[in-house]
């Protein structure tokens, strides 16, 4: 609470920042300190102790594994792995404690996952009654007080219900498509690249999976304090990565142009 505010919040910040750190591998001479800073963020983001940011995080290194060059042979070692440890952790007291915790199946914090169904439910029926701009004033409707909690509040625990219930089906395709559209691009310039081990493709899988994990995230948050702040800076970085990409393709592209207009220009002169 005192980093971030809230534990969800702390986890959400950390795997963005496990996810970035990916992008800094050729940066990083030492692959053992690389490691070391993987395992550091990866530890406080299952110390943070909220689904919602583990799902995400699940999420954004699935994505980096099947977008990593060799992914079938990485996700053969990955379930060989797993099959290897889950029955030996199964076997100890650990075992029992992680099938609690693990979302949708353990019974541990239960009521929060049928708080954001019953959520999702109630305010979709709200949304109906103005679904394309949606109202300012949702809160106050009746339906709502349902969901009001022992705290005194109603916590949207939802982004993408938020900004709908806000500004309707068209606000909330605009807010998506921010994350949509470069996801695509990012998506599209890495099957275009041939250097599948150089910097570049290493920078652009680690925004595009980290983007992924984050839109699976703020289904699970409120757009409160960090969050919101973390995930438009992220959509900038990964605009910004595109336009460079771009950018540098139409450099390319021209140089023969640039070369034959130089090259016609020497030959008039002479």
């Amino acid at each position: 609470a005192a980093s971030a505010g809230h534990s969800i919040i702390l986890g959400y910040v950390l795997s963005v920042a496990l996810g970035l750190h990916f992008a800094l591998r050729h940066a990083i001479v030492q692959k053992k300190s690389w490691l070391a800073i993987v395992g550091l963020l990866g530890a406080g983001v299952v110390m943070s102790f909220s689904r919602g940011p583990w799902i995400g995080a699940a999420a954004m290194l699935l994505a980096m594994v099947l977008l990593s060059p060799n992914a079938g042979g990485k996700l053969v070692r990955i379930a060989g792995l797993a099959i290897l440890v889950v029955p030996l952790l199964m076997l100890t007291p650990v075992g029992d404690k992680l099938i609690n915790v693990l979302p949708f199946i353990g019974n541990v914090d239960s009521d929060s996952v049928d708080y954001r169904r019953e959520l999702f439910t109630v305010s979709w029926n709200v949304l109906m009654m103005n679904p394309l701009f949606g109202s300012p004033h949702y809160m106050a409707n009746a339906a709502m007080e349902q969901m009001r909690q022992g705290e005194g509040i109603i916590d949207m625990v939802n982004s993408y219900m938020g900004v709908a219930m806000y500004s309707g089906l068209v606000g909330v395709t605009l807010f998506a498509g921010a994350f949509v559209s470069n996801l695509l691009g990012l998506f599209g310039h890495l099957r275009r690249l041939e250097d599948k081990s150089s910097e570049e493709f290493a920078i652009g899988r680690a925004l595009l999976a980290t983007l992924f994990g984050v839109m699976v995230s703020i289904a699970t948050l409120s757009s409160i304090d960090a969050v919101p702040v973390v995930y438009w800076c992220l959509v900038g970085i990964c605009s910004a990565y595109l336009y460079r990409a771009k950018a540098a393709a139409m450099e390319v592209a021209m140089r023969p142009v640039v070369d034959s207009s130089r090259a016609l220009h020497s030959a008039r002169s002479t």
